[in-house]
């Protein structure tokens, strides 16, 4: 499949859209790729729309920039994220709740770049996203293979409650939930129980796997109990389901649901600590409980060091944030979402947290050495994603200290916690 081919027409459409003008004049415009930099999304391609616009028509020109986000070249890729819907929901986002969200979170970032958590997107293709180009405001990914520190961890968290924030927002100025109003985005992109579905394949890898790796945690001395282990883990795991849809009689939110480190960038001070924040890539978007948000990020991003020292204090600024917003447009915190009610449901989120994280390491936090070939061969894909990848996360877990330390930690708090112990890892 070639890749995604731009054309000046789509730069003035995006540049209209941005400046809100039609008295615009572009001088000169090319595509740019960007996928020689390495891995920047799994299930993706990566281009820079940029060039030189003249707004008015008669001032000097200016350079722009937009960020493309568009579908895989790679068939196989693009044919999961084409039947799975991922860019279908990202686009949804866009055309449906981005800018009820910005109105309600705007403030004041910066002279000519003012995001409400996220990107701006200025055209919506069939096959790509044109969106505010991060890099030029000095919004850069931090390491997704280290455990992320405690100040990026605060914002992400405070950020997070803004976000849900907004759609407790909507839903009370409407009398609807999200869902009710936008009955297209009631569907699951990835995690489903679905046979049919076209991630079926993707879990039974990711099953096999967890089941081929027992034997090489610290029950592998023990062959009756290795056997146990095998025969009960994907029981527990099959639990994973039901923790996506929305819960009765809880306070639900649209939630970003694929929080980790490649889908924020930060832009830090002089000194380094962060002062800003974007969320990106809203493909997995689903409508949960604010607390899958808030363990989805700790599980992906921190071990059970950080969360052993942190948790209570990110649930405090959590509630904190979303309270700042919530009384900002006349709405009570406690009615919204009680502390005692978020505080229960992360606790219930563990579990899940912990099962969807031996499904996403292979990927997340695969060196980009094992992973770039898979991104771009389609055989190799298929491969890797739908049908077995046991073999290369083995020998990843042999050859790469940081995949082992965090697959390890995961794969025996699961286990310990809900399969042997059965009365819960907190």
């Amino acid at each position: 499949m070639p890749e995604v081919k731009l054309t000046k027409e789509d730069a003035v459409a995006a540049l209209r859209a941005q400046f809100g003008s039609d008295d615009l004049v572009v001088d000169s415009w090319k595509q740019v790729s960007l996928m020689e930099d390495g891995r920047l999304g799994n299930l993706g391609d990566h281009f820079k729309l940029v060039g030189q616009v003249r707004h008015p028509a008669t001032a000097a020109p200016r350079d722009f920039s937009f960020f493309v986000k568009a579908m895989p070249g790679n068939e196989n890729a693009r044919e999961t994220v084409d039947k799975s819907g991922a860019f279908k929901k990202e686009m949804l986002f866009y055309k449906l709740l981005a800018k009820d969200f910005m109105d309600i979170l705007r403030e004041e970032r910066g002279p000519d770049f003012q995001p409400s958590l996220f990107p701006r997107c200025h055209l919506i293709k069939e096959d790509c996203l044109l969106l505010d180009d991060l890099g030029v405001h000095n919004f850069k990914s931090c390491d997704g293979r280290a455990v992320m520190g405690i100040e990026h961890a605060r914002m992400v968290v405070r950020d997070m409650a803004y976000f849900h924030a907004a759609s407790m927002i909507l839903e009370e100025r409407h009398g609807r939930t999200l869902l009710e109003m936008y009955p297209e985005l009631d569907f699951e992109t990835f995690f489903t129980s679905d046979p049919k579905h076209t991630m079926a394949g993707w879990h039974r890898a990711s099953f096999k796997l967890a089941v081929a790796a027992v034997p090489l945690l610290k029950y592998g001395s023990d062959p009756a109990l290795v056997k146990r282990i095998q025969a009960e883990l994907p029981d527990v795991m099959n639990t994973l389901w039901d923790s996506f849809r929305p819960w009765p009689g809880h306070r639900n939110v649209m939630t970003h649901a694929d929080l980790w480190v490649n889908n924020f960038m930060y832009r830090h001070d002089a000194e380094g600590h962060p002062v800003e924040l974007s969320f990106v890539d809203f493909q997995l978007m689903r409508y949960s409980v604010p607390g899958s948000d808030f363990m989805i990020l700790l599980h992906f991003c921190t071990d059970k060091a950080f969360q052993d020292k942190y948790l209570d204090e990110l649930i405090t600024l959590y509630m904190d944030s979303l309270a700042t917003i919530l009384r900002r447009s006349g709405l009570d915190p406690e009615k919204m979402l009680a502390l005692s009610e978020f505080t229960s449901t992360v606790h219930k989120m563990v579990k899940m947290g912990l099962i969807l994280m031996v499904l996403e390491y292979p990927f997340a936090l695969a060196p980009a050495s094992v992973l770039q070939p898979v991104l771009c061969d389609p055989v190799a894909f298929q491969q890797y994603c739908h049908v077995d990848r046991t073999e290369t996360c083995i020998r990843m877990f042999h050859d790469d200290h940081f995949f082992r330390y965090r697959f390890t930690e995961t794969m025996e708090r699961l286990i310990d916690g809900y399969l042997l112990n059965k009365s819960g890892d907190a």
